[in-house]
This record gives C-alpha cells, sequence and structure tokens, in this order.
C-alpha cells in the first residue's frame, strides 16, 4: 500500500487530532488539550504529518540558548514503523542546524523501550535520570545529541 504523507506547520484546526493522538501515544501522561493550545502559540517549532487528510504524528519543541528540546513528539500506532518519526526527528534536527543549535535533548519514560531504541538507534544517549517525572511516578531518562557544526 501506497501512501503520501505531507509535513507542514501545524494549525488551530490541528488541536483536537494532535490531542486524540497525545492520549493515544501517552495515556494518563498526556499533555492537556490546554498545554498543547498553548504550545501551538509559544513553542518555536510545531509540525505535524498528515496522510490523506488524517493527522498521524507531529513534533513540538523548543530552543534556549544553545539547546534544542523536544518537547514532545508522537506517531500514531498504525503508522509506526514507516519513517515518520525519524523525519519529524529529522526536521526539528535541521531546523536546530539552522538557528546554530549545539545539542538537542528530551524526556523519556524510562520503561518506553520502543521509544529509548528508536533515539539509541539515532544517536541519542541517555545523559540523566529523572526521578518521579511522570504523573505515575514512572522515572524519565534524558537523552541528548550533539548536532550542527559545533556537535565535535
Amino acid at each position: 500500500m501506497t501512501y503520501q504523507v505531507i509535513f507542514r506547520e501545524c494549525r488551530p484546526g490541528d488541536l483536537e487530532s494532535i490531542y486524540l493522538l497525545e492520549k493515544e501515544a501517552f495515556g494518563a501522561d498526556a499533555y492537556s488539550f490546554r498545554v498543547l493550545k498553548y504550545l501551538l502559540t509559544y513553542a518555536d517549532i510545531f509540525v505535524v504529518a498528515v496522510s490523506d487528510d488524517v493527522l498521524v504524528g507531529y513534533i513540538c519543541g523548543e530552543y534556549i540558548l544553545d539547546r534544542g528540546h523536544i518537547i514532545s513528539i508522537a506517531v500514531k500506532n498504525e503508522y509506526r514503523g514507516r519513517g515518520i518519526g525519524s523525519e519529524l526527528l529529522n526536521i526539528f534536527i535541521k531546523d536546530a542546524i539552522d538557528r546554530k543549535i549545539r545539542e538537542v535533548y528530551l524526556e523519556v519514560a524510562v520503561d518506553n523501550l520502543n521509544a529509548i531504541n528508536f533515539y539509541l538507534k539515532r544517536n541519542f544517549h541517555i545523559t540523566d535520570r529523572i526521578r518521579g517525572y511522570y504523573r505515575a511516578g514512572t522515572d524519565a531518562y534524558i537523552m541528548s545529541k550533539k548536532i550542527g557544526e559545533y556537535s565535535g
């Protein structure tokens, strides 16, 4: 089955679909609709992936000094393994490089082995652990990756 995925900036009309995807991907730890609306306004980058008019993924992040923070990234379960998450991550990293960012990082639940392996395959490294980061008390790893001309 062939499909086309379009990557574009997030729009206010995307928020309901993003909220549903956020709940599907993160359950009790999902951001609220209100937080997602805030991120749409204030995140430095918010990109969605759309296939056949269905929102299938997104990434949003912020830039703080010379670091890029991936606030959230998700792909619908039935669209995983098709390179959509990789492309969303690449879009974020390219934007970060264009802004002269030295490093990107994110938080991931220590028990989310699929996500951890996804990032490890893309040269992220576990750099720290935050105890009780998520609502249910689950710890988070901080994973980071040096990027751009400054990556040494």
